[in-house]
């Protein structure tokens, strides 16, 4: 009888200890893994971690994004554009033979308007050569010795001033000549050019006077939407002599010279 009791005794105590065993595993299986109320509260501490994160680069870059267009922008230079010319250099078949006191009256007639320059030449301190002004308008032109523009290297001289240019003492039977007005943009540094292309096509009379006849057109830079398209397209008459404007005409204008230093008929 004492024999059971104390086996009895002992499967008690070993059951006793299994279940102590299996409420220690138990607790310690629940340490290591959340709680179903603790999941939703760690997975948004995560989510709000990496939302954070994400907000902080791309208040990070938006600030040096500014920061290099602040510097590109101060640092880059300003547009700016430039016309010019590009030509071949001519050999002269007459020297410059305006001389001072001259005067030349031309008549510009446009679109039923019609106005009246006259140029006159003088001597000028600041000038090696002489001058050829435009008092009326408020322009004057300083021509070297030489024949050439003051102030410009081609043979086109200032190409808004058409009554005298150097390419006029190049003239001859034969003339042929071609220019490349050029536009050019910066900071880009792109150019475009327009060709212009001078020939003499007769020698003829004009108000009494040996003359030259040189057709002068331009034609479209390739690179422009009007490719081939003519832009101008002029004839004019230059005094064999003086290598002067005596008339010049295109579609919608006519300069006629009226009066000269020299005989008109």
């Amino acid at each position: 009888m004492g024999s059971n009791k104390s086996k009895l005794k002992k499967q008690n105590q070993k059951i006793a200890s299994t279940s102590q065993n299996s409420d220690i595993l138990k607790k310690f299986v629940q340490s290591i893994q959340p709680s179903n109320s603790q999941e939703p509260c760690l997975k948004k501490n995560i989510f709000t971690n990496i939302f954070k994160d994400f907000l902080f680069f791309c208040a990070f870059f938006l600030v040096l994004g500014a920061i290099f267009s602040l510097f590109f922008l101060n640092s880059a230079p300003p547009a700016s554009w430039e016309y010019g010319f590009e030509a071949t250099t001519l050999a002269k078949t007459s020297s410059f033979n305006l001389s001072v006191p001259m005067v030349f009256k031309y008549e510009i007639i446009s679109n039923n308007d019609s106005r009246t320059m006259e140029l006159r030449t003088k001597y000028l301190r600041n000038c090696s050569g002489l001058v050829i002004e435009d008092k009326l308008n408020d322009y004057s032109l300083c021509i070297l010795k030489s024949g050439m523009h003051s102030n410009f290297s081609t043979a086109m001289g200032d190409s808004s001033f058409i009554f005298y240019s150097p390419w006029m003492l190049s003239l001859n039977d034969s003339f042929s000549w071609s220019v490349n007005r050029t536009f050019t943009s910066y900071p880009v540094n792109i150019t475009y050019r327009s060709p212009l292309f001078f020939n003499v096509v007769n020698k003829t009379k004009i108000f009494g006077r040996d003359a030259f006849e040189i057709k002068l057109y331009e034609l479209a830079d390739d690179s422009t939407y009007f490719t081939g398209a003519t832009l101008a397209n002029f004839t004019y008459y230059v005094d064999t002599e003086y290598r002067i404007l005596l008339k010049a005409q295109s579609n919608d204008v006519q300069i006629i010279l009226t009066n000269a230093s020299f005989t008109l008929n």
